[in-house]
């Protein structure tokens, strides 16, 4: 069994049922354990488009770290993810923040996911899951060195 925390991010269209679909069909290859609150941020990078909901799920899966990417992909795919240009709107982004304690350094994955220590949206769902008891895996809070700006609007429980 492995742990991953993963990030889930939108900002297109109706964006808490981009979450929710998102959630469903990581659930068919994953089990959920943990669900974050959702955090309304400031876009990062190019900030000429909407505001981002962004939350944070720690899953139990059976699948690699490939395989698991593998299967993010279908989904994003499957929600019409486009790849535009670096940090365009988004309907879906599904992020590998931690897997285990692995340390993967590919072409095509980074974990810890190579931008986690400098994101807020990234940090602050992560930081909900662990202070309600579930493992820090291999996150090490000194590390942390933000780039974005304040970016939070507002945060409310989940669906």
């Amino acid at each position: 069994m492995n742990y991953v925390y993963l990030s889930l991010g939108t900002n297109l269209f109706v964006r808490e049922r981009n979450l929710k679909y998102a959630i469903k069909k990581i659930s068919e290859f994953s089990k959920i354990l943990e669900i974050s609150s959702i955090y309304e941020s400031y876009p990062y990078g190019y900030e000429k488009q909407n505001t981002f909901l962004n939350m944070t799920l720690l899953i139990v899966t059976n699948l690699s770290p490939f395989l698991l990417l593998e299967n993010i992909q279908k989904v994003e795919n499957l929600m019409n993810r486009k790849r535009l240009f670096k940090n365009s709107p988004r309907v879906i982004d599904i992020d590998i923040l931690l897997f285990n304690e692995l340390t993967i350094k590919s072409n095509n994955l980074e974990i810890p996911h190579y931008d986690l220590y400098s994101r807020k949206f990234f940090v602050i769902p992560l930081l909900e899951i662990i202070s309600r008891g579930y493992s820090s895996l291999n996150f090490n809070i000194n590390k942390c060195n933000f780039k974005d700006k304040d970016l939070f609007l507002f945060a409310r429980k989940c669906f």
